[in-house]
């Protein structure tokens, strides 16, 4: 998925996995826009993935 395509809820999975606060943030138009400033282009620009490369795996599967 892109960051756009994500919930509010799988975008705060992904910063908590990444490091990035969102403390204060809450719209999801401003969680993408901290997202982007944190992280380099290709963590934020192309299908985002998270987790373990096992449960990726199953997931695709």
């Amino acid at each position: 998925k892109t960051l756009e395509e994500m919930t509010v809820s799988e975008l705060e999975t992904f910063a908590t996995y990444k490091g990035v606060s969102l403390k204060g943030i809450s719209k999801k138009a401003d969680i993408i826009k901290k997202l982007r400033e944190e992280l380099s282009v290709e963590e934020t620009e192309n299908e985002v993935d998270y987790g373990s490369p096992t449960m990726v795996g199953l997931l695709n599967e």
